[in-house]
């Protein structure tokens, strides 16, 4: 049983620890308003909360970086792709695909509440 504050709230998830297992490997726990992802150092992500089955490509491997927005996730690849997954109104829309010229080498994100940047 996790439980989450939020505000004066408490919230309580359950989790099943047959399905999800954070007990090693994890190198960084990132965080929205309503989930968490976890990066794990074989480069897979593991993901909890709301508004996380919008995924929007592949997070089982070779993720090197996660950054959040209010309601979204970018995760960069290490061949310099994203991947983003969340609610489409804060910028959780899917692989990014936007021509040659960014479909490898972008090396940072940046993130604001609604928004992610190359």
């Amino acid at each position: 049983m996790v439980r989450l504050l939020h505000g004066e709230k408490v919230i309580e998830v359950a989790i099943d620890p047959s399905i999800i297992s954070l007990s090693s490997g994890v190198v960084e726990i990132f965080s929205t308003e309503w989930a968490f992802a976890a990066l794990k150092s074989d480069g897979s992500v593991v993901t909890w909360g709301s508004n996380i089955d919008t995924f929007g490509g592949d997070i089982s491997s070779n993720v090197v970086e996660i950054y959040s927005t209010s309601g979204a996730f970018a995760g960069l690849k290490s061949d310099g792709s994203v991947v983003t997954w969340g609610s489409p109104a804060h910028g959780g829309f899917g692989t990014i695909n936007m021509g040659s010229e960014l479909s490898s080498g972008v090396v940072e994100i940046f993130s604001n509440t609604v928004a992610f940047v190359l």
